[in-house]
Protein backbone atom coordinates (compact mmCIF):
# COMPACT_ATOMS: atom_id res chain seq x y z
CA UNK A 1 0.00 0.00 0.00
CA UNK A 2 3.22 2.36 1.09
CA UNK A 3 4.82 1.84 -2.54
CA UNK A 4 1.44 2.57 -4.36
CA UNK A 5 0.99 5.86 -2.40
CA UNK A 6 4.50 6.72 -3.42
CA UNK A 7 4.52 5.53 -6.59
CA UNK A 8 0.77 8.05 -7.36
CA UNK A 9 2.34 10.90 -5.01
CA UNK A 10 3.18 13.99 -6.61
CA UNK A 11 6.65 14.23 -5.67
CA UNK A 12 7.80 11.05 -6.76
CA UNK A 13 5.94 11.65 -10.21
CA UNK A 14 7.85 15.08 -10.72
CA UNK A 15 11.35 13.49 -9.51
CA UNK A 16 10.70 10.33 -11.73
CA UNK A 17 10.21 12.97 -14.58
CA UNK A 18 13.23 14.74 -14.05
CA UNK A 19 15.28 11.64 -13.43
CA UNK A 20 13.72 10.81 -17.30
CA UNK A 21 14.43 14.03 -18.52
CA UNK A 22 18.19 13.97 -17.47
CA UNK A 23 18.18 10.56 -19.36
CA UNK A 24 17.03 11.95 -22.63
CA UNK A 25 19.92 14.55 -22.34
CA UNK A 26 22.51 11.93 -22.72
CA UNK A 27 21.12 11.24 -26.39
CA UNK A 28 20.82 14.61 -26.67
CA UNK A 29 24.38 15.56 -26.12
CA UNK A 30 25.39 13.21 -28.90
CA UNK A 31 23.40 15.06 -31.15
CA UNK A 32 25.24 17.94 -30.35
CA UNK A 33 28.62 16.00 -30.57
CA UNK A 34 27.23 15.01 -33.75
CA UNK A 35 27.10 18.82 -35.09
CA UNK A 36 30.36 19.58 -33.97
CA UNK A 37 30.98 16.94 -35.80
CA UNK A 38 30.04 17.57 -39.12
CA UNK A 39 30.89 21.01 -38.52
CA UNK A 40 34.37 20.34 -38.84
CA UNK A 41 34.11 17.89 -42.09
CA UNK A 42 32.39 20.83 -43.45
CA UNK A 43 35.50 23.17 -42.54
CA UNK A 44 37.58 20.58 -43.45
CA UNK A 45 35.93 20.24 -46.85
CA UNK A 46 35.82 24.00 -47.35
CA UNK A 47 39.42 24.36 -46.61
CA UNK A 48 40.81 22.11 -49.20
CA UNK A 49 38.80 23.38 -51.88
CA UNK A 50 40.37 27.13 -50.72
CA UNK A 51 44.08 25.35 -50.16
CA UNK A 52 43.13 23.59 -54.17
CA UNK A 53 42.23 26.99 -55.80
CA UNK A 54 44.81 29.07 -54.29
CA UNK A 55 44.48 29.40 -50.41
CA UNK A 56 43.99 32.32 -48.33
CA UNK A 57 45.40 35.19 -50.15
CA UNK A 58 47.39 38.01 -48.67
CA UNK A 59 49.48 41.18 -50.72
CA UNK A 60 52.41 42.39 -48.98
CA UNK A 61 54.55 45.29 -50.51
CA UNK A 62 56.11 45.43 -53.33
CA UNK A 63 59.25 45.63 -51.57
CA UNK A 64 62.92 46.90 -52.60
CA UNK A 65 65.41 44.91 -51.56
CA UNK A 66 69.38 46.31 -52.05
CA UNK A 67 72.60 44.34 -50.83
CA UNK A 68 74.84 46.33 -48.39
CA UNK A 69 78.70 45.27 -48.22
CA UNK A 70 80.05 46.77 -44.91
CA UNK A 71 83.39 46.77 -44.03
CA UNK A 72 83.59 45.86 -40.43
CA UNK A 73 87.46 46.69 -38.95
CA UNK A 74 87.92 44.44 -35.27
CA UNK A 75 91.02 44.34 -32.98
CA UNK A 76 91.81 40.39 -32.39
CA UNK A 77 95.28 39.87 -31.05
CA UNK A 78 96.36 43.38 -30.97
CA UNK A 79 95.82 43.59 -34.85
CA UNK A 80 93.38 44.98 -36.87
CA UNK A 81 91.38 43.02 -39.31
CA UNK A 82 89.09 43.67 -41.82
CA UNK A 83 86.42 41.87 -43.35
CA UNK A 84 82.92 42.33 -45.01
CA UNK A 85 79.89 41.42 -43.35
CA UNK A 86 76.42 41.77 -46.70
CA UNK A 87 73.27 43.16 -45.10
CA UNK A 88 69.93 43.61 -46.68
CA UNK A 89 68.63 46.92 -46.42
CA UNK A 90 64.34 46.29 -46.94
CA UNK A 91 62.52 49.99 -47.97
CA UNK A 92 58.51 49.60 -48.80
CA UNK A 93 57.45 52.28 -51.20
CA UNK A 94 56.52 55.97 -50.35
CA UNK A 95 53.15 55.68 -52.10
CA UNK A 96 51.26 53.01 -53.00
CA UNK A 97 48.18 52.34 -54.65
CA UNK A 98 46.19 49.07 -55.02
CA UNK A 99 43.09 48.25 -57.42
CA UNK A 100 41.37 45.38 -57.21
CA UNK A 101 37.87 43.63 -58.69
CA UNK A 102 37.01 40.16 -57.49
CA UNK A 103 34.97 37.87 -58.99
CA UNK A 104 33.57 34.93 -56.80
CA UNK A 105 32.16 31.58 -58.02
CA UNK A 106 31.07 28.13 -55.88
CA UNK A 107 32.54 24.94 -55.96
CA UNK A 108 30.70 21.78 -54.55
CA UNK A 109 32.96 19.22 -52.49
CA UNK A 110 30.67 16.50 -51.94
CA UNK A 111 27.32 18.29 -50.21
CA UNK A 112 29.50 21.19 -49.03
CA UNK A 113 29.83 24.20 -50.98
CA UNK A 114 32.78 26.47 -50.71
CA UNK A 115 32.76 30.02 -52.33
CA UNK A 116 36.43 31.01 -54.11
CA UNK A 117 37.51 34.09 -55.92
CA UNK A 118 39.51 35.34 -58.73
CA UNK A 119 40.81 39.00 -58.62
CA UNK A 120 42.91 41.08 -60.78
CA UNK A 121 45.07 43.35 -58.79
CA UNK A 122 47.12 46.35 -59.78
CA UNK A 123 49.82 48.00 -57.87
CA UNK A 124 51.77 51.05 -58.49
CA UNK A 125 53.36 53.36 -56.39
CA UNK A 126 57.23 54.49 -56.02
CA UNK A 127 60.52 53.86 -54.21
CA UNK A 128 62.80 56.63 -52.36
CA UNK A 129 65.90 54.79 -51.96
CA UNK A 130 67.81 57.90 -50.49
CA UNK A 131 65.82 57.01 -47.31
CA UNK A 132 69.11 54.41 -46.69
CA UNK A 133 70.73 55.82 -43.58
CA UNK A 134 74.54 55.01 -43.70
CA UNK A 135 74.71 55.62 -40.38
CA UNK A 136 73.90 51.60 -39.78
CA UNK A 137 77.12 51.16 -41.29
CA UNK A 138 80.74 51.43 -40.27
CA UNK A 139 82.12 51.61 -44.11
CA UNK A 140 79.13 50.45 -46.67
CA UNK A 141 79.16 49.78 -50.55
CA UNK A 142 75.34 49.82 -51.43
CA UNK A 143 74.57 47.02 -54.02
CA UNK A 144 72.46 48.70 -56.52
CA UNK A 145 73.37 46.29 -58.99
CA UNK A 146 72.34 43.47 -56.46
CA UNK A 147 68.82 44.34 -55.50
CA UNK A 148 65.87 42.35 -55.80
CA UNK A 149 62.00 43.50 -56.08
CA UNK A 150 59.64 41.54 -53.71
CA UNK A 151 55.90 40.68 -53.65
CA UNK A 152 54.60 39.16 -50.59
CA UNK A 153 51.50 37.06 -51.52
CA UNK A 154 49.73 34.93 -48.71
CA UNK A 155 50.05 31.44 -51.51
CA UNK A 156 52.11 31.96 -54.49
CA UNK A 157 49.75 28.98 -56.17
CA UNK A 158 46.99 31.53 -56.29
CA UNK A 159 48.90 33.26 -59.52
CA UNK A 160 46.83 32.17 -62.22
CA UNK A 161 48.49 34.40 -64.89
CA UNK A 162 52.26 35.79 -65.07
CA UNK A 163 52.83 39.08 -63.65
CA UNK A 164 53.04 41.58 -65.61
CA UNK A 165 55.69 44.83 -63.86
CA UNK A 166 58.19 47.37 -64.65
CA UNK A 167 60.44 49.53 -62.74
CA UNK A 168 61.08 52.87 -64.12
CA UNK A 169 59.62 51.63 -67.28
CA UNK A 170 61.71 48.75 -67.60
CA UNK A 171 59.87 45.53 -67.73
CA UNK A 172 60.51 43.34 -64.17
CA UNK A 173 60.56 39.64 -64.60
CA UNK A 174 59.76 37.70 -61.39
CA UNK A 175 61.39 34.47 -61.35
CA UNK A 176 62.29 33.53 -57.33
CA UNK A 177 60.57 32.29 -54.68
CA UNK A 178 61.18 34.07 -51.51
CA UNK A 179 60.77 32.98 -47.80
CA UNK A 180 62.16 33.45 -44.29
CA UNK A 181 64.80 32.58 -44.67
CA UNK A 182 66.11 35.70 -47.11
CA UNK A 183 63.17 38.07 -45.67
CA UNK A 184 60.37 37.94 -43.15
CA UNK A 185 57.94 38.20 -46.31
CA UNK A 186 56.77 34.95 -47.90
CA UNK A 187 56.22 35.49 -51.91
CA UNK A 188 58.09 36.12 -54.83
CA UNK A 189 61.10 38.53 -56.35
CA UNK A 190 62.75 39.83 -59.56
CA UNK A 191 66.14 40.49 -59.93
CA UNK A 192 66.80 44.72 -60.74
CA UNK A 193 70.09 46.17 -62.00
CA UNK A 194 69.47 49.60 -60.51
CA UNK A 195 71.58 53.26 -60.91
CA UNK A 196 70.93 54.85 -57.78
CA UNK A 197 68.51 57.45 -58.74
CA UNK A 198 66.29 58.80 -55.82
CA UNK A 199 63.17 57.20 -57.22
CA UNK A 200 61.72 54.61 -58.61
CA UNK A 201 57.99 54.70 -60.21
CA UNK A 202 56.88 50.84 -59.82
CA UNK A 203 53.44 49.32 -61.65
CA UNK A 204 52.61 45.55 -61.51
CA UNK A 205 49.10 43.57 -62.87
CA UNK A 206 48.33 40.25 -61.88
CA UNK A 207 45.64 38.11 -61.20
CA UNK A 208 45.00 35.79 -58.33
CA UNK A 209 43.14 32.99 -57.26
CA UNK A 210 42.09 32.31 -53.77
CA UNK A 211 39.29 32.12 -50.62
CA UNK A 212 37.94 32.72 -47.53
CA UNK A 213 39.63 36.35 -47.08
CA UNK A 214 42.21 38.72 -49.04
CA UNK A 215 44.11 41.31 -46.68
CA UNK A 216 47.06 44.10 -47.27
CA UNK A 217 49.40 45.14 -45.66
CA UNK A 218 49.79 49.22 -45.49
CA UNK A 219 53.51 49.12 -46.62
CA UNK A 220 53.69 52.51 -48.56
CA UNK A 221 53.87 55.85 -46.56
CA UNK A 222 50.61 56.59 -48.15
CA UNK A 223 48.58 53.80 -49.01
CA UNK A 224 44.89 53.62 -51.03
CA UNK A 225 43.35 50.77 -51.70
CA UNK A 226 40.06 50.04 -53.57
CA UNK A 227 38.20 46.92 -54.13
CA UNK A 228 35.03 46.08 -55.93
CA UNK A 229 33.70 42.43 -56.00
CA UNK A 230 30.15 40.74 -56.58
CA UNK A 231 29.97 39.52 -53.43
CA UNK A 232 27.01 40.40 -51.57
CA UNK A 233 28.22 39.88 -47.98
CA UNK A 234 31.39 40.99 -47.16
CA UNK A 235 33.25 41.38 -43.64
CA UNK A 236 35.39 43.69 -43.13
CA UNK A 237 38.03 42.91 -40.88
CA UNK A 238 41.72 43.58 -40.09
CA UNK A 239 43.37 46.68 -38.38
CA UNK A 240 41.53 49.05 -40.76
CA UNK A 241 37.93 49.54 -41.91
CA UNK A 242 37.41 51.09 -44.97
CA UNK A 243 37.02 54.68 -45.20
CA UNK A 244 34.22 54.56 -47.75
CA UNK A 245 31.83 51.54 -48.46
CA UNK A 246 28.81 50.40 -50.38
CA UNK A 247 26.83 47.06 -50.24
CA UNK A 248 24.18 45.84 -52.68
CA UNK A 249 22.65 43.36 -54.09
CA UNK A 250 24.94 42.95 -56.75
CA UNK A 251 28.10 43.11 -54.47
CA UNK A 252 30.12 45.58 -52.89
CA UNK A 253 32.68 48.53 -52.84
CA UNK A 254 35.29 49.61 -50.39
CA UNK A 255 38.27 52.25 -50.03
CA UNK A 256 40.94 52.30 -47.53
CA UNK A 257 43.68 55.20 -47.36
CA UNK A 258 46.38 55.09 -44.42
CA UNK A 259 49.32 56.33 -43.24
CA UNK A 260 52.71 55.36 -42.18
CA UNK A 261 51.91 56.93 -38.02
CA UNK A 262 48.97 54.47 -38.16
CA UNK A 263 50.85 51.18 -38.29
CA UNK A 264 53.56 49.33 -36.38
CA UNK A 265 56.57 48.97 -38.22
CA UNK A 266 59.47 51.22 -39.76
CA UNK A 267 59.47 51.99 -43.44
CA UNK A 268 63.26 50.99 -43.52
CA UNK A 269 64.76 47.93 -42.05
CA UNK A 270 68.02 45.81 -42.40
CA UNK A 271 67.74 42.45 -42.63
CA UNK A 272 64.75 40.50 -40.25
CA UNK A 273 64.03 43.32 -38.01
CA UNK A 274 60.62 43.79 -38.20
CA UNK A 275 58.66 40.84 -36.13
CA UNK A 276 56.51 39.09 -38.28
CA UNK A 277 53.59 39.65 -35.16
CA UNK A 278 54.11 43.68 -36.17
CA UNK A 279 53.47 42.86 -39.42
CA UNK A 280 50.37 40.70 -38.97
CA UNK A 281 49.06 43.09 -36.57
CA UNK A 282 48.90 45.52 -39.66
CA UNK A 283 46.97 43.86 -41.96
CA UNK A 284 43.43 44.37 -43.11
CA UNK A 285 41.25 43.00 -45.60
CA UNK A 286 37.59 41.46 -46.58
CA UNK A 287 36.64 37.85 -45.26
CA UNK A 288 34.19 36.43 -47.80
CA UNK A 289 32.05 34.68 -45.31
CA UNK A 290 28.50 33.13 -46.13
CA UNK A 291 25.30 34.78 -45.05
CA UNK A 292 24.18 31.40 -44.12
CA UNK A 293 26.19 29.62 -41.50
CA UNK A 294 23.61 26.45 -40.82
CA UNK A 295 25.83 24.99 -38.45
CA UNK A 296 26.12 28.64 -35.87
CA UNK A 297 22.39 28.47 -35.64
CA UNK A 298 22.31 24.64 -35.20
CA UNK A 299 24.58 25.10 -32.45
CA UNK A 300 22.45 27.91 -31.09
CA UNK A 301 19.03 25.93 -31.56
CA UNK A 302 20.90 22.63 -29.56
CA UNK A 303 21.09 25.21 -26.95
CA UNK A 304 17.46 25.53 -25.92
CA UNK A 305 17.24 21.35 -26.00
CA UNK A 306 16.62 21.54 -22.33
CA UNK A 307 13.62 23.86 -22.59
CA UNK A 308 12.50 21.75 -25.38
CA UNK A 309 12.68 18.53 -23.42
CA UNK A 310 11.07 19.55 -20.01
CA UNK A 311 8.20 21.68 -21.26
CA UNK A 312 6.39 19.30 -23.45
CA UNK A 313 7.36 17.28 -20.05
CA UNK A 314 5.68 19.82 -17.91
CA UNK A 315 2.30 20.02 -20.22
CA UNK A 316 1.82 16.03 -20.28
CA UNK A 317 2.44 16.76 -16.26
CA UNK A 318 -0.90 18.83 -15.97
CA UNK A 319 -2.78 16.89 -18.17
CA UNK A 320 -2.12 13.89 -16.51
CA UNK A 321 -3.06 16.38 -13.42
CA UNK A 322 -5.90 17.61 -14.43
CA UNK A 323 -7.26 14.38 -16.51
CA UNK A 324 -6.02 12.20 -13.20
CA UNK A 325 -4.58 9.73 -15.78
CA UNK A 326 -1.33 8.29 -15.47
CA UNK A 327 1.79 8.01 -18.11
CA UNK A 328 4.41 5.42 -17.64
CA UNK A 329 8.07 6.95 -17.48
CA UNK A 330 8.66 5.14 -20.30
CA UNK A 331 5.82 7.45 -22.28
CA UNK A 332 7.72 10.35 -21.28
CA UNK A 333 10.71 9.07 -22.54
CA UNK A 334 9.89 8.24 -26.03
CA UNK A 335 8.45 11.85 -25.68
CA UNK A 336 11.51 13.07 -24.70
CA UNK A 337 13.51 11.25 -27.99
CA UNK A 338 10.76 12.69 -30.25
CA UNK A 339 12.23 16.16 -29.18
CA UNK A 340 15.96 14.64 -29.85
CA UNK A 341 14.25 13.31 -33.02
CA UNK A 342 13.73 17.01 -33.96
CA UNK A 343 17.84 18.08 -33.39
CA UNK A 344 18.58 15.21 -35.77
CA UNK A 345 16.37 15.81 -38.36
CA UNK A 346 17.24 19.74 -38.36
CA UNK A 347 20.70 18.71 -38.47
CA UNK A 348 20.69 16.31 -41.63
CA UNK A 349 17.87 17.92 -43.67
CA UNK A 350 20.08 21.04 -43.47
CA UNK A 351 22.96 19.86 -44.84
CA UNK A 352 20.82 19.57 -48.48
CA UNK A 353 17.80 22.16 -47.47
CA UNK A 354 17.22 25.78 -46.73
CA UNK A 355 18.00 26.10 -42.95
CA UNK A 356 13.93 27.47 -43.12
CA UNK A 357 12.61 24.84 -45.01
CA UNK A 358 14.86 21.98 -42.65
CA UNK A 359 13.38 23.71 -39.39
CA UNK A 360 9.80 23.34 -41.08
CA UNK A 361 9.98 19.87 -41.98
CA UNK A 362 11.58 19.23 -38.71
CA UNK A 363 9.27 21.15 -35.95
CA UNK A 364 6.27 19.89 -38.13
CA UNK A 365 7.05 16.22 -37.89
CA UNK A 366 8.33 16.03 -34.23
CA UNK A 367 5.01 17.94 -33.65
CA UNK A 368 2.55 15.63 -35.18
CA UNK A 369 4.34 12.53 -33.45
CA UNK A 370 4.78 14.01 -30.02
CA UNK A 371 0.83 15.35 -30.54
CA UNK A 372 -0.28 11.95 -32.41
CA UNK A 373 1.58 9.74 -29.43
CA UNK A 374 -0.46 12.05 -26.64
CA UNK A 375 -3.37 11.17 -28.25
CA UNK A 376 -2.97 7.57 -28.29
CA UNK A 377 -1.87 7.76 -24.76
CA UNK A 378 -4.88 9.62 -23.21
CA UNK A 379 -7.66 8.22 -25.83
CA UNK A 380 -8.77 12.30 -26.82
CA UNK A 381 -7.71 13.87 -29.70
CA UNK A 382 -8.03 17.44 -27.13
CA UNK A 383 -5.10 16.40 -25.94
CA UNK A 384 -3.11 15.65 -28.66
CA UNK A 385 -3.99 18.81 -29.78
CA UNK A 386 -3.04 20.42 -26.93
CA UNK A 387 0.52 19.16 -26.81
CA UNK A 388 0.96 19.90 -30.61
CA UNK A 389 0.07 23.38 -29.78
CA UNK A 390 2.69 23.75 -26.92
CA UNK A 391 4.75 22.57 -29.68
CA UNK A 392 4.01 24.93 -32.36
CA UNK A 393 4.24 28.11 -30.11
CA UNK A 394 7.90 26.30 -28.69
CA UNK A 395 9.38 25.73 -31.96
CA UNK A 396 8.13 28.80 -33.28
CA UNK A 397 9.69 31.09 -30.02
CA UNK A 398 12.70 29.29 -31.02
CA UNK A 399 13.03 30.65 -34.89
CA UNK A 400 12.37 33.56 -33.70
CA UNK A 401 15.00 33.72 -31.02
CA UNK A 402 17.27 32.02 -34.08
CA UNK A 403 16.20 34.72 -36.46
CA UNK A 404 17.10 37.41 -34.08
CA UNK A 405 20.67 36.82 -33.07
CA UNK A 406 21.37 40.16 -31.93
CA UNK A 407 18.28 40.42 -29.87
CA UNK A 408 18.20 36.27 -28.97
CA UNK A 409 18.97 37.21 -25.53
CA UNK A 410 15.91 39.17 -24.94
CA UNK A 411 13.63 37.19 -26.11
CA UNK A 412 14.60 34.17 -24.24
CA UNK A 413 14.39 36.21 -21.02
CA UNK A 414 10.88 37.49 -22.60
CA UNK A 415 9.91 33.82 -23.65
CA UNK A 416 11.09 32.25 -20.09
CA UNK A 417 9.22 34.51 -18.45
CA UNK A 418 5.78 34.27 -20.60
CA UNK A 419 6.20 30.20 -19.76
CA UNK A 420 6.54 30.79 -16.18
CA UNK A 421 4.02 32.89 -15.89
CA UNK A 422 1.92 30.89 -17.78
CA UNK A 423 2.87 27.77 -15.25
CA UNK A 424 2.31 29.62 -12.08
CA UNK A 425 -1.19 31.51 -13.53
CA UNK A 426 -2.13 27.92 -14.37
CA UNK A 427 -1.51 26.44 -11.09
CA UNK A 428 -2.05 28.82 -8.61
CA UNK A 429 -5.37 27.21 -7.47
CA UNK A 430 -3.98 23.93 -7.44
CA UNK A 431 -3.84 22.07 -3.75
CA UNK A 432 -0.68 20.35 -4.07
CA UNK A 433 -0.83 18.48 -0.80
CA UNK A 434 -4.17 16.87 -2.01
CA UNK A 435 -2.76 15.82 -5.56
Amino acid sequence: MNVRKLADSTMAKIGVTCIVGLLVLIPMGKVKSLIQDREFRKDAAVNTVIQQWGGIQSITGPVLAIPVDDTVTEIIDDKKEQHTVRHTVFLFPENLDIRGTMHTQTRNKGIYKTDIYTGKFSLSGYFDPSGISKDSFSNPEILYNKAKLILGLGDTKGLSKGIIASLNGTPVDFTEVTGTSESSIYGISAPLNLDNNNKYDFSLSMELRGGGSISFLPAGKETSVSITSDWTSPNFSGRFLPDERSITGNGFSAKWKIYALSRNFPQTWIDNNPADSFLKASYFGVDFISPVNKYFKLHRAAKYSTLFIFIPFIALFFVEIFTRRRLHPVQYLLVGFAVVLFFLLLLSLSEHLSFTLSYIISSTAAALLIAVYTSLSFKSVKYGAILAAVNAVLYLYLYTALASEDYALLIGSIGLFIILGFVMLLTGRINWFKI
